[in-house]
């Protein structure tokens, strides 16, 4: 299950790169996204980019920035797929969210942020973007022993809108695994708010945590 949760947080991670082949593109754009980072406090997370935010009872730990930063290496460095790795570490993306339960679910929430720079910032929506990663992401998911994958590209209501999102079902070695993203536009900034568990009604309830800011 840890490898379960390892290589869904890479795709998370690496939604931008299967759209845009490379993270070094976006590198460069990412360097100002600290400014538009949410609030972590009190398991309270504000972000006014997204204007969505979510409370989190005591059963639920959020990662402080260092913490985060050393989860991400090291799910670059549990991959086994070496390319799959590298590019987990050029991507140009942001992690400004990653909540744990602490029971032995596994359940997790992870929020990404993507600059897209002022072209693909301006053009580029949400379902473009999906569509654009889609081919990619079933065929990294089987490279990396994940069986039954299925993916679907639906409207999902989410924090008090319809959000354009993708639900991806498989299992690894017997165990269904699932998880659920939700795909917002800011400006230049592209958000995926990843929900991860075992079970499909999980999903329903973390993502149902969130609110408009």
């Amino acid at each position: 299950m840890k490898k379960a949760m390892t290589i869904l947080l890479a795709l998370a991670m690496l939604l931008s790169v299967a759209a845009f082949g490379t993270g070094t593109a976006c590198a460069a754009a990412a360097t100002d996204t600290q400014s538009v980072l949410g609030v972590k406090e009190n398991n309270v997370y504000v972000s006014e980019l997204l204007g969505i935010q979510a409370a989190f009872d005591e059963d639920w730990y959020l990662l402080n920035d260092e913490e985060t930063a050393q989860v991400m290496g090291v799910v670059a460095d549990d991959l086994d797929d070496e390319a799959l790795a590298d590019q987990l570490r050029d991507a140009g993306t942001t992690c400004d969210l990653y909540a744990v339960a602490l029971d032995e679910s596994g359940d997790n929430v992870n929020i990404q942020l993507e600059n897209l720079g002022l072209l693909y910032g301006t053009i580029l929506t949400p379902k473009q973007y999906a569509n654009i990663a889609l081919p990619q992401v079933k065929p990294a998911l089987e490279q990396a022993g994940f069986q039954h994958v299925q993916i679907e590209m639906v409207d999902y209501e989410f924090a008090g809108r319809d959000r354009v999102s993708l639900l991806v079902t498989g299992d690894m070695n017997g165990v269904p695994v699932y998880e659920r993203m939700i795909l917002i536009k800011s400006g230049q900034y592209m958000g995926a708010i990843t929900a991860f568990s075992t079970d499909l009604e999980r999903i329903d309830a973390l993502l149902a945590r969130f609110g408009e800011s």
